[in-house]
């Protein structure tokens, strides 16, 4: 076998793979064999992986982003299961032409109460995202120095070197921010899940 007949095999099997199972791949260091990303994909079924991801934090309270993407016909009811630690990370391996958005979707959902610093930062580490959530975490500590979560998540993310990818909000992507006030000054606030929840038509898998 030549290296031409192994190269066209492989080309062949990548033309051959499902557009869905190529709309989840991680933004560093490669081609990571990512448990979450099959994990995604198998709960997505034959819906788009993103928007069903994105329809999701939506749902859980994200709502500064509703009408900023093409939702999914209808949310598999698979993805309920999915913690907001895994919805997080999902979220950051994501690759498509609007990857800040997911992080930034990212950025609100890990303001919601009960999520775990320890379990994000090591689920980021194996997924290979680290550095999307430090860049995140930095920015939380830079907007609510006294938040304790965010310095958290920065201790148990990896001490070393980090490559930042490109594409990365800035930090005021993550963030609400008023006008001068008649206080002076203005008001920066982390944008943060709402506690309401609208039931809809794409909750939910139809019955």
């Amino acid at each position: 076998m030549t290296l031409e007949t192994i190269y066209d095999e492989k080309l062949a099997v990548k033309r051959a793979e499902p557009a869905q199972a190529r709309a989840l791949v991680p933004r560093i260091a490669g081609q990571h064999l990512s448990s979450l990303r099959r994990k995604i994909l198998k709960l997505s079924g034959d819906q788009p992986a993103s928007a069903c991801l994105r329809q999701l934090a939506v749902n859980r309270g994200c709502r500064h982003y509703e009408g900023t993407f093409e939702p999914p016909s209808f949310l598999p009811t698979g993805l309920a299961t999915l913690t907001n630690e895994e919805l997080a990370v999902a979220l950051c391996l994501i690759d498509n032409d609007n990857y800040p958005l997911n992080v930034r979707i990212a950025a609100q959902l890990i303001g919601a109460k009960g999520v775990s610093a320890k379990k994000l930062a090591l689920l980021a580490e194996k997924e290979r995202c680290a550095p999307v959530f430090a860049h995140i975490a930095n920015a939380g500590r830079k907007v609510e120095p006294t938040n304790p979560f965010w310095s958290d998540v920065l201790k148990h993310l990896p001490k070393r070197n980090l490559n930042y990818p490109p594409l990365l909000p800035h930090w005021t992507r993550f963030v609400s921010m008023t006008g001068i006030t008649r206080q002076g000054g203005n008001h920066t606030e982390w944008l943060r899940p709402c506690a309401c929840h609208k039931q809809s038509r794409k909750d939910s898998s139809p019955s």
